[in-house]
C-alpha cells in the first residue's frame, strides 16, 4: 500500500490531497479534502460469479464520495463511487448488447470493485494502520468525537464499519469471444 499526503497553507484544511493504492496496478484513489475524489483510469480483469471466462473492464471518470457517520457510538464509513466502464475483453457467455447481460456485467464489475476496496480496508484494520487517513475523514465531520477518540484510535479504527456503494455504467461493449 502506498500513501502520500500534500499539505496546504490553509489551517482549516490540513490535507489537500490524499492518495493511496490498494494494489499498485489495481486501484488508485485520490481523496481531496477527505470527501470527494476520483479514481485514475484502471483496467480490472476478473472472473464473474457464475460464468466461465473473464471480463476485462477499463474504469474511467470514477468519482468518489466518502461519508462518515457516528451513530450511538458506532463508526461507519460509506464510500459512494460512480464511473464509466469500457469492456475491453469478454470471454464469458454474457452478451453486452443484451440489456439483461449488460446489467449483469455492470453488477459484476461493481461487486468486484467493492470487494477490492473492502478487502484493502479490512487488511489495514487488521494490522492497525490507518493508511486510508480515516481519522481525518471523520475529523472533518465529527471534530469533538475524534478529539475524544484520538488517544485510543488504535481500538476505534479496527471497529469502523465500511460499506461501498459502486455504480458503474457500461459505455462501450469492447471485444468479445463470440
Amino acid at each position: 500500500m502506498v500513501l502520500s499526503t500534500e499539505e496546504t497553507s490553509n489551517p482549516e484544511s490540513r490535507i489537500k490531497r490524499t492518495e493511496f493504492r490498494i494494489k499498485p496496478s489495481k486501484i488508485c484513489i485520490k481523496l481531496e479534502n477527505g470527501h470527494t475524489g476520483e479514481y485514475r483510469d484502471n483496467t480490472f480483469t476478473f472472473k464473474p460469479t457464475g460464468n466461465r471466462g473473464r471480463l476485462s473492464m477499463n474504469i474511467q471518470d470514477i468519482q468518489l464520495r466518502a461519508v462518515p457517520t457516528i451513530n450511538h457510538g458506532r463508526w461507519h464509513l460509506s464510500i459512494h463511487l460512480s464511473g464509466k466502464g469500457i469492456l475491453q475483453e469478454n470471454t464469458t457467455a454474457l452478451n453486452p448488447l443484451n440489456a439483461r447481460d449488460r446489467r449483469r456485467i455492470e453488477q459484476q464489475t461493481e461487486a468486484y470493485l467493492a470487494s477490492l476496496i473492502t478487502k484493502g480496508f479490512k487488511q489495514s484494520q487488521c494490522v492497525g494502520s490507518d493508511v486510508y487517513m480515516t481519522y481525518e475523514v471523520f475529523e472533518r465531520s465529527y471534530p469533538h468525537e475524534c478529539q475524544r477518540a484520538r488517544a485510543h484510535w488504535a481500538t476505534v479504527y479496527p471497529n469502523i464499519h465500511l460499506s461501498v456503494h459502486p455504480q458503474i455504467q457500461l459505455m462501450h461493449s469492447g471485444a468479445s469471444n463470440s
